[in-house]
């Protein structure tokens, strides 16, 4: 849809239209994985920790690159922020983003703020692959871009528009989530 978006604000520019209609109204709100995703798709498994306590893993193939999140009211407030100012967002994109965080340190916050014991063990592409999650290959290659190359984020101008910005720690204690499955998006798990 982005790309379409681009194609027709480019047609609107090589024709000189002062006030096309992408280039002047359509905006363009560039999100990310959810927070919210680690308490579904992405969800913590119970085993044994490599120092033999009993707890949480998180799995994900991100090695040490950090993976970028938005909480789902971030992308709220960022929404309603953007319909309330059209003169200054129509024919403009806005990239957002919560925090960017490795998947060690998601691990030792869920850790601090909760109390549960926690860990992150990194995975391979080809294990990841072989828990044969549905549309699991969009997942992986999603992962793979932001270990290879990661989304830009401006994360100072972010904050400076949305003081309020979220990191994993504030939407932690906020969503108040232990560990536990909860459903994200009707029907992502249930068919409903």
């Amino acid at each position: 849809m982005e790309h379409e978006i681009d194609w027709q604000r480019a047609h609107e520019f090589m024709q000189q239209l002062s006030d096309g209609w992408y280039s002047s109204h359509v905006t363009v709100l560039r999100s990310l994985a959810y927070f919210e995703n680690l308490t579904s798709f992405f969800l913590p498994q119970k085993g044994i920790l490599s120092d033999g306590r009993e707890g949480y893993i998180f799995t994900f193939p991100m090695q040490d690159a950090a993976f970028p999140f938005v909480a789902l009211d971030d992308i709220a407030w960022f929404a309603t922020h953007l319909f309330a100012n059209p003169q200054d967002w129509g024919g403009r994109t806005l990239s957002i983003a919560s925090e960017s965080i490795t998947i060690a340190n998601l691990a030792a916050t869920f850790e601090r703020v909760t109390g549960i014991p926690t860990e992150y063990q990194a995975i391979s592409d080809r294990t990841f692959h072989s828990f044969g999650i549905p549309n699991g290959h969009d997942v992986l290659n999603q992962m793979r871009f932001h270990r290879e190359y990661g989304p830009y984020r401006d994360y100072e101008a972010l904050r400076q528009m949305h003081p309020g910005l979220r990191s994993f720690e504030m939407w932690l204690r906020e969503s108040n989530w232990r560990g536990e499955a909860r459903e994200v998006q009707k029907g992502s798990t249930t068919g409903n």
